[in-house]
């Protein structure tokens, strides 16, 4: 499938598949470069509930944890999370835990999920592919198939995107596929990013639930907040 990169309305035509065979996990990105990353991944075992139900409270903590040993590694404080998150919808837990990885780097925030960039981030998830970003904008987009949390999604896209991980586009450290969705979630938007995301049900024959979620990046104003967060959040 032929994607593609916008940097000032100007088209590059890439391709940039994931895929983590054993769980049926396909992970896509495309966009704006960020400043390369280049680090080492702490992948921690699931192990007990985890291994035969990645959903739930218990597992909840084992990919906290996990996020929270990788982040410990680049000299980051732990994820803390909303007192409420459990009862956000999927989208605004998106939408929560990306704020977070932007902000705890000391990078613009966002003030909410737009609704423009909801729109087009819906056709992604529902379709199983990248969303696709405004004409003539800075814009970066992800999509993950197979998950069922948005911090299996956030641990995947941001701590284990690189070598030897399931990238296929990263079969070396110079390759420039290397943590591209790392680069997408930590990328250049100006000083007030916008943010716009869609999970939708995949359907399973067995197992938990499992999630087509995407996730869109502009710099561009937001327009009409669809869900705002707090201004401490920014």
């Amino acid at each position: 499938m032929g994607l593609y990169i916008r940097t000032r309305g100007r088209a590059k035509p890439v391709d940039k598949r994931k895929r983590l065979g054993a769980a049926g996990l396909i992970l896509m990105g495309v966009g704006v470069a960020a400043s390369c990353w280049v680090g080492t991944q702490t992948v921690a075992a699931e192990t007990g509930t985890c291994a035969t139900n990645r959903y739930g409270v218990g597992c909840e903590q084992t990919e906290i944890q996990a996020i929270d040993t990788a982040r410990a590694a680049e000299g980051i404080k732990p994820l803390r999370l909303p007192a409420d998150y459990n009862k956000l919808s999927p989208v605004e837990q998106l939408l929560v835990v990306t704020n977070a990885e932007r902000v705890d780097r000391g990078l613009p925030g966002f003030a909410g999920l737009s609704e423009q960039l909801d729109r087009l981030a819906q056709p992604g998830a529902a379709t199983y592919r990248d969303p696709t970003g405004l004409p003539d904008a800075i814009w970066g987009s992800n999509w993950a198939g197979g998950e069922t949390s948005v911090l299996q999604a956030d641990y995947d896209w941001m701590y284990n995107d690189g070598l030897h991980s399931a990238n296929i586009d990263c079969v070396t450290a110079s390759d420039a596929g290397c943590w591209g969705h790392r680069h997408n979630i930590l990328g250049d938007y100006g000083p007030e990013p916008a943010m716009g995301a869609a999970v939708v049900k995949m359907a399973a024959t067995s197992g938990p639930a499992i999630f087509s979620l995407a996730q869109l990046f502009a710099a561009v104003p937001p327009g009409t907040i669809a869900y705002k967060l707090p201004t401490d959040s920014r």
